[in-house]
């Protein structure tokens, strides 16, 4: 509650509240309102008054991307974590239409960068409201599989090692193959590539062992993932 007064003068507040002397103003929200004074003659003067509310509302929210979501139409779960607040809208941009439920998950596209910006405006029973926005990074989810052996026997079956998988981007693709003391084999930026169990150096077929490989592939354009192990090479020729 806000009092304002003045015994001789009609005072009239640009929320619409008007009275002789005092003006008692209730429900306003915190802001800057113009007040105009009427003298007995009728000649006006005009003020500005700021009006500040002990507990505003507070509007915040977090988010958490779904694990089990689809990999190629991610899900998003936001939870509403505001203060004092009765009524909600949600402003999810150009992905999906307003919402005013309190909770709510929105499934986002997935492009280059995949960063949308998503605001919440919150109001509390005076239809006082506050606003926040952020800006939600949203990933492709990532599988990632790679044989632990292979069999060079000529049947054209399983007699390469080539790492597969989904949400990958091809940007900053490599796989390097190493022996067990640390020289690399093999190495390609091409993700349809397998390595045949030759050597880049000298085309010829490695010994049967066990090999190191490195694998590193990018989320997007901002983010590269690095996966590391070893596979079994078999001869049989």
């Amino acid at each position: 509650m806000d009092i304002i007064t003045h015994p001789l003068f009609t005072l009239s507040l640009d929320s619409g509240k008007t009275n002789l002397g005092s003006l008692v103003v209730t429900g306003l929200c915190d802001s800057t309102y113009a007040l105009m004074i009427t003298d007995t003659l009728g000649c006006d003067s005009f003020m500005t008054v700021e009006i500040g509310v002990s507990t505003p509302p507070k509007a915040d929210f977090s988010y958490i991307q779904d694990p089990n979501g689809d990999p190629f139409n991610p899900s998003v779960i936001f939870t509403n974590e505001s203060q004092r607040t009765y009524f909600y809208d949600w402003d999810f941009g150009v992905v999906a239409p307003p919402s005013n439920v309190v909770d709510t998950s929105m499934i986002f596209p997935i492009n280059s960068g995949s960063i949308y910006p998503v605001c919440l405006i919150a109001r509390d029973s005076s239809n006082c409201r506050d606003t926040i926005c952020k800006d939600v990074e949203v990933e492709s989810v990532i599988t990632f599989y790679a044989p632990n052996t292979i069999t060079i026997d000529g049947n054209g079956l399983n007699d390469g090692f080539l790492p597969v998988g989904i949400g990958w981007e091809t940007l900053n693709y490599k796989l390097r193959v190493f022996d067990r003391w640390g020289v690399q084999l093999f190495e390609s930026d091409d993700y349809n590539k397998a390595w045949n169990g030759k050597k880049d150096s000298t085309g010829k077929l490695v010994s049967e062992g066990v090999y190191v490989w490195e694998v590193e592939l990018s989320r997007n354009e901002f983010k590269t993932q690095k996966y590391q192990g070893h596979v079994t090479v078999l001869i049989s020729q």
